[in-house]
């Protein structure tokens, strides 16, 4: 074999850019920012909730595309019924639901920055009838100047 490739050898072209190979989907994400695809689950920034974006599998991982920007990059799960979830992408429905950070299942497993970390345990505790309100405010406070296609606040990443 090894004799066959050098004699075809010179005849082959060389490829100037590597093989970006990927399987492509237009698919919506759903109100909970959730895509569906491959029998798994994967969030998306809540920017693109409700609106079809564009999927890109690769082998190892999930790449989501929406109006030209990446709003989610999760690895790939294998098998069925697994939802990856990045918690980041829910920050923008906390400013409107601080407590979902309480239990929603975003934010269950998150190792919490500590300002959030402690507006969860004050919502968990259920001590202060404001604390809700006041947990928006925070939320609202820590959220930087949007960015990217579509306005995207935080990168959109896992």
């Amino acid at each position: 074999m090894w004799e066959v490739f050098q004699a075809e050898r010179p005849a082959l072209i060389t490829v100037s850019d590597p093989f970006d190979g990927f399987h492509e989907a237009t698919l919506s994400g759903s109100k909970t920012c959730l895509i569906h695809f491959d029998r798994n689950r994967y969030s998306v920034a809540a920017v693109a909730a409700g609106k079809p974006v564009q999927v890109r599998a690769y082998a190892t991982r999930i790449v989501v595309w929406f109006n030209g920007a990446i709003v989610a990059e999760h690895p790939r799960a294998f098998g069925h019924g697994h939802t990856r979830y990045n918690p980041l992408h829910y920050l923008p429905v906390l400013v409107r639901k601080p407590g979902a950070l309480r239990n929603g299942a975003p934010f269950r497993d998150w190792d919490l920055p500590p300002a959030l970390a402690t507006v969860r345990t004050r919502l968990g505790r259920g001590d202060d009838a404001d604390a809700v309100h006041r947990a928006g405010r925070r939320l609202r406070a820590l959220r930087p100047p949007a960015r990217g296609a579509g306005g995207l606040p935080w990168n959109g990443m896992s």
